[in-house]
């Protein structure tokens, strides 16, 4: 009864989507997060957090004492290998959509589109926010330190002062310095002040409200970070667009996979075959990003993001764009696919392909045949083997946004999980090569969330957009 709003960032939808993604266990950084949090749990001064260790060094006996409970601690790992469902009560006593829908104090949310660590997967608990009409979202393209990039930090200073402190917002003396020495330590790009923050002139605090409510929208789109006025790679969006609500008014269009690796808007015919292979690529474009938290937060990161070689995946192209395009919400990939393997993992990845050649990673989704549910949209809770024949799987793709340029085309790459995301890594079992997954061409279609066909004027170079990989274009072995 107390609560007088919430301003959560990076945050995620629930453990689940982080853990098992795809209902695939995540052992790139929710394992080692896990692992962080088994270690401080551990009874000190052997183990445990350095401070307790200090405490009991210099004499507390209570603190001492307390030891002894922690390890009650549970083991999260065995948890997991116990509750492969998202319907367990280890993960639906966590979930955040579930809780959100009970929220009625104003909500603050800002979240990435790459998120590195939580995951891009936050937007869907703004629909379970749907019956609170103060809630003000921020998205923007990048890592999981961007919400904290000045576009948006000025506004959330704002709505703190106006709903927590309940007081006439004024610009922190310390905050347009604080972006000169945060921002170049954590992104290695020059340092730039944050914006002051606005209604500073209102009368009252009832009125700030009324301007920050009308003036705010319920959802802001941040495109092209790290191709704005702090230079290449730096916190700054050059363009926004706003939207009543998530996923933003976005009409949903498909494109349709055909033979010789074609992305249409017909439907296709024939098959196509492929040999998922985990093993044959990295498995995350930056290695030390699973441990080192901040690796994927600078300017220019050191990806190696490679196509999966040979059959071991798939590619399909579009013609290039005849006009941009900007994309915001949930886009999907469906595939009516049959495999050798009782169970059969994989991976679709969006990307565009700039009419200069350079390819720009969007966005990824994964998932476990098993999960498919009855293929317009995954159930994680169940589980049951590939049927004989064709399977339609949909797998999600969380968020899409992004601005396609005139000329460009879009692409979408079918594979194994793994190699096209920085720290997150898939515990999928590997194929030697042999298992063989077929892709009914008449039936498998790509969902795009288009709401504008007028786009950011300048395209980015390769390498420049925040969170987004970039590498030239190869085609792949079925000609897209």
């Amino acid at each position: 009864p107390h609560l007088a709003a919430i301003a959560p960032m990076s945050t995620t939808d629930d453990l689940y989507s982080v853990g098992r993604p795809g209902g695939i266990f995540n052992k790139g950084f929710a394992k080692s997060w896990l692992q962080e949090r088994v270690d401080d749990a551990k009874p000190g001064p052997a183990g445990g957090q350095p401070w307790v260790k200090a405490r009991i060094d210099a004499g507390d006996t209570a603190c001492a004492a307390n030891q002894k409970l922690r390890l009650q601690t549970q083991d999260p790992f065995a948890l997991i290998e116990a509750n492969p469902m998202a319907s367990a009560p280890v993960y639906q006593e966590r979930s955040l959509p579930d809780w959100a829908s009970k929220i009625d104090v104003p909500v603050f949310i800002a979240g990435a589109a790459q998120d590195e660590q939580t995951g891009p997967s936050w937007v869907d608990v703004l629909s379970k926010l749907d019956h609170n009409p103060k809630v003000w979202a921020n998205i923007v393209n990048g890592r999981h330190f961007d919400s904290l990039g000045p576009q948006i930090l000025s506004r959330w200073a704002e709505f703190l002062q106006i709903f927590v402190a309940d007081e006439v917002p004024t610009t922190p003396p310390t905050m347009a310095p604080l972006g000169l020495a945060v921002y170049p330590a954590a992104t290695n790009a020059p340092g730039q002040p944050i914006p002051p923050v606005r209604f500073s002139d209102s009368p009252n605090v009832k009125t700030a409200k009324a301007r920050f409510a009308k003036s705010t929208p319920r959802v802001r789109a941040l495109f092209g970070n790290g191709a704005g006025t702090a230079g290449p790679g730096g916190l700054s969006s050059p363009w926004q667009k706003s939207f009543r609500s998530w996923p933003g008014d976005a009409g949903a269009e498909r494109l349709y996979l055909a033979r010789n690796g074609k992305l249409r808007t017909s439907a296709g015919d024939g098959d196509v075959a492929f040999r998922p292979n985990p093993v044959n690529r990295p498995l995350n474009t930056l290695p030390s990003a699973a441990s080192d938290t901040a690796a994927a937060w600078g300017t220019a990161p050191d990806y190696t993001w490679k196509q999966a070689p040979g059959h071991s995946g798939l590619g399909f192209i579009s013609a290039p764009l005849t006009s941009a395009q900007v994309m915001l919400g949930n886009g999907s990939v469906t595939l009516n696919v049959k495999s050798s393997a009782p169970f059969t993992d994989l991976q679709v990845t969006l990307t565009e392909v700039s009419a200069s050649g350079h390819e720009t990673a969007i966005g990824t989704g994964v998932l476990r045949s098993g999960s498919r549910g009855d293929g317009t949209a995954p159930d994680y809770t169940t589980s049951r083997p590939m049927d004989a024949g064709y399977n339609r799987m949909t797998i999600p793709i969380h968020p899409v946004m992004h601005s396609f340029a005139r000329g460009s085309r879009i692409r979408v790459l079918v594979s194994a999980p793994g190699g096209d995301l920085a720290s997150w890594q898939f515990d999928t079992p590997r194929t030697g090569g042999r298992v063989v997954d077929t892709i009914d061409l008449s039936e498998s279609f790509v969902t795009l969330p288009v709401v504008s066909r007028s786009g950011m004027p300048v395209h980015p170079k390769c390498g420049t957009l925040r969170g987004q990989q970039c590498r030239t274009y190869h085609r792949a072995f079925n000609g897209g």
